[in-house]
């Protein structure tokens, strides 16, 4: 079974997040992604991706994290069942990853 850090960083938070039809920008940094909050209703993009750091962060409901913690998030699951949630999605895993 690999490493969470390993995996963390195989699966890029930014794809991940796109193949769930979340729309996303250039920040004025160039070097973020910044679209609309899915955790709240916002009318100001102001959820942020930095695809270099595979994490995320919301400026208008203050949450953040990885893929993982997304996960956990979007879904309502516990770590452990966002994590087996995580490694089973073969749509979003690199072909070296178990299904």
């Amino acid at each position: 079974m690999p490493d969470l850090q390993d995996l963390k960083q195989r699966i890029p938070l930014l794809d991940y997040l796109r193949q769930r039809h979340w729309t996303a920008r250039p920040a004025a940094s160039r070097r973020e992604f910044v679209g609309l909050c899915p955790f709240h209703r916002d009318s100001r993009p102001s959820f942020y991706v930095n695809p270099r750091k595979n994490l995320f962060y919301c400026h208008g409901c203050g949450r953040g994290g990885d893929l993982i913690r997304f996960v956990e998030l979007s879904e309502h699951l516990s770590f452990r069942q966002s994590l087996v949630s995580t490694i089973s999605s073969g749509s979003s895993l690199p072909p070296a990853w178990p299904a």
